[in-house]
């Protein structure tokens, strides 16, 4: 059975309506449960003797009596139910993944190299120029050798051109301003009137410079084995 009580005013203020613990704008009623009172805000007018709800929505509150008091859950149990342990578990691994500097660093290659080869079939020269460093060195699917100036002047003049690019396997190891990217292409052009080798597989570095990614070697090898 429950029993009323109050408390006089110098006692502690309610969290309901800035009222103190003995002022009629709340209610206390004690728990048949626990050892202490559990406090309620005030019934409404429209039913006074209606479900108490807690003002955190989302969570479940004893009133330690009312219409929704259920009188098998202790009121000590009936505190704010945390989130499944799997929910948070799950949440925190893909926030330390978005943190990650090596994830975020292969993020950024993967689609600076994915600019490139949009520049390289399409001949786009600032583009090329962008991501390109100045010291770059390239060894073609042909087996050319070409310097940034000759990479950029072989697509703008037709020489080099690429009707499509695909890669495949592609991975990417991180050195701190460093990153090596591997992987296989596919590709349909022509070198100088020649076609390209089909099937190659790549190796790319790429050295953060001045705050920016910029891709300084470029090593193709024929994907065809001998025996």
């Amino acid at each position: 059975m429950e029993r009323s009580t109050s408390y006089p005013d110098c006692a502690l203020r309610s969290p309901w309506r800035g009222a103190s613990l003995g002022e009629p704008k709340a209610n206390i009623a004690w728990s048949r449960h626990v050892r202490f009172p559990v406090l309620s805000p005030a019934p409404t007018s429209k039913s006074r003797n209606g479900p108490r709800h807690s003002r955190f929505a989302g969570s479940t509150l004893s009133t330690g009596g009312g219409a929704d008091y259920d009188p098998a859950i202790p009121a000590r149990e009936a505190k704010f139910r945390p989130m499944p342990a799997w929910v948070t578990s799950a949440s925190g691994q893909q926030q330390r993944a978005s943190r990650d500097p090596k994830t975020v660093v292969e993020q950024v290659i993967r689609k600076l190299d994915n600019e490139r080869i949009q520049a390289q079939i399409h001949a786009d020269a600032a583009a090329l120029e962008r991501i390109y460093a100045d010291d770059f060195i390239g060894v073609g699917p042909s087996g050319t050798v070409r310097t940034k100036p000759q990479v950029i002047s072989d697509f703008t003049s037709g020489d080099l051109k690429f009707r499509s690019i695909t890669t495949d396997d592609v991975r990417v190891h991180v050195y701190g301003d460093a990153a090596v990217e591997t992987g296989r292409s596919t590709m349909d052009g022509q070198d100088k009137g020649k076609a390209v080798p089909h099937d190659t597989r790549f190796t790319r570095v790429w050295v953060k410079q001045q705050g920016c990614w910029r891709l300084v070697a470029n090593h193709y090898s024929s994907n065809t084995s001998h025996q």
